[in-house]
């Protein structure tokens, strides 16, 4: 039987109708940075979470039942890592171990089929390819899952490889190259688009090339790699051809240095975005290192983070930053250099 509370909250609410607050009429502030009277270079646009991803189609009612008896299951425990393929943004949940699909012009998502694969372990680094397939690392099982366009297994790629821990995988622009980060060994492996290892770069130390547990990968328009070298507390940058280019970086909690650097992607435009999950901000750099800008601070409103860590760029200039231990993707725009 309904509580007398939620009986009266629930006249008011069919006397207020579908234009009261419960419809979203109230918006949560749009933050920016740098905040006036600089020019914005970057603005919050949205948050995905369960309210956006599974209320798009609700009515009035599944809005009423909402407040009145609970939200729905939040589709996402831990986001880590982010992808994009067309219209589809593969965001992929550590603490589930569930590789979501969203279909940002539907507003649709469902989960990936691992299907003979079985359950992942441990699944934290994310690819596309060109032709729209998705390459998940999973370090808990040392292996590497492929996933059609429509979201079902098709097999691993690189069997042959003696994988420790797979955990950052980037994919080149023809799809014919991955680059894959084996934590452990400290080192990045080079595969062929049949998975057969074609080359590695380096091993523990802190000179040019060398690693201290590498995570997270990215390509930029060249073809050239970036590398989260997570315990030297710097990003690395290589050519295509394997060679090191630069490396930027430093310990620390200031601007332009790293506490714990988690998540990179580069734009169109050069700019190089990595998330710091322990200072929980996203720092821009330019393409040979220099710092640009932040954005975000700590906590769970528009534009804050709770250890911040996959992140992907479109070619809109939308910034996809998986909101870790917030539970949600949030989007930022680029606004341009105005």
């Amino acid at each position: 039987m309904m509580a007398p509370r939620q009986l009266y909250l629930l006249l008011l609410l069919l006397a207020a109708g579908p234009g009261s607050f419960l419809a979203g009429d109230v918006k949560p502030p749009s933050p920016v940075w740098p905040p006036p009277p600089d020019t914005p270079r970057i603005a919050w646009q949205e948050a995905w979470d369960q309210a956006t991803l599974f209320s798009v189609h609700d009515g009035f009612f599944d809005r009423i039942g909402r407040f009145l008896f609970g939200k729905k299951e939040v589709p996402f425990e831990t986001p880590y890592a982010l992808c994009l393929t067309g219209d589809r943004v593969g965001i992929l949940d550590s603490g589930t171990a569930t590789l979501w699909l969203v279909d940002r012009a539907g507003g649709d998502i469902r989960p990936a089929e691992t299907g003979r694969a079985g359950p992942m372990a441990s699944p934290v680094g994310l690819t596309a390819d060109a032709a729209g397939r998705m390459y998940v690392t999973d370090s808990g099982r040392r292996r590497i899952l492929i996933f059609d366009t429509a979201g079902e297994f098709t097999g691993f790629l690189g069997q042959t490889v003696a994988w420790e821990r797979p955990v950052g995988i980037a994919c080149d622009a023809a799809g014919d190259r991955f680059w894959v980060s084996d934590s452990q060994r400290h080192q990045i492996v080079c595969l062929d688009a049949a998975g057969r290892q074609t080359g590695v770069i380096g091993r523990r130390g802190n000179g040019p090339g060398q690693f201290n547990f590498p995570g997270q990968l990215a390509l930029d328009g060249r073809g050239r790699l970036y590398v989260v070298d997570s315990l030297n507390f710097r990003i690395q940058v290589f050519s295509p051809g394997g060679d090191c280019l630069l490396a930027f970086g430093t310990a620390g909690d200031r601007p332009g240095s790293f506490a714990r650097p988690r998540g990179i992607a580069v734009s169109r435009h050069g700019h190089v975005y990595v998330s710091d999950a322990l200072s929980d901000v996203v720092q821009v750099f330019d393409d040979q290192g220099r710092l640009l800008m932040d954005f975000g601070r700590p906590g769970r409103g528009p534009g804050e983070f709770a250890m911040p860590a996959g992140l992907a760029v479109d070619g809109d200039d939308r910034i996809y930053v998986a909101d870790h231990r917030n539970h949600r993707v949030q989007v930022f725009r680029f606004l341009g250099e105005q």
